[in-house]
């Protein structure tokens, strides 16, 4: 099989192997599911002067509703913290709590923080971790908006 390349809307990888094109949605090679609570922390990074970071995730309910209300596939959600790399302590405006995504699926989802988004600026070029926490949902990757 040849090495993939970018589909024209730059939002899918192509592959062509014996006789066949086949096509998966960008950096979905491999994710990270959790059915019940999961977490993890990526390596240290710079925080982008940009400020935006995104989210390759399915973060999608997959139960349906039953009496009395839904099963554990109605309870998917990733949240998102940043921690300074040095010290690992949570970078304040960039909690957990303020930067949830359920019921959604995109290849960059925004981090959007309640608070620390508009702040930002104040971090771009400190070293952070992001420290994902999931349930239910498949995280294939995380990167920055220029």
């Amino acid at each position: 099989m040849a090495q993939p390349v970018l589909s024209p809307s730059g939002d899918a990888h192509v592959f062509i192997g014996a006789g066949k094109v086949y096509e998966l949605p960008l950096y979905r090679l491999a994710g990270l599911y959790a059915p019940a609570n999961g977490e993890f922390t990526t390596p240290a990074f710079v925080f982008p002067t940009s400020g935006r970071l995104w989210l390759n995730a399915d973060v999608s309910w997959g139960g349906s509703p039953v009496t009395g209300g839904c099963d554990e596939g109605c309870a998917a959600y990733v949240m998102v913290e940043l921690q300074d790399a040095s010290t690992g302590l949570v970078m304040q405006g960039f909690e957990r709590t303020g930067c949830k995504l359920m019921n959604t699926i995109g290849l960059r989802l925004p981090l959007n923080w309640k608070r620390g988004s508009a702040a930002g600026g104040a971090i771009a070029g400190r070293e952070v971790v992001a420290r994902v926490f999931f349930r239910d949902a498949i995280v294939y990757a995380l990167g920055a908006s220029s």
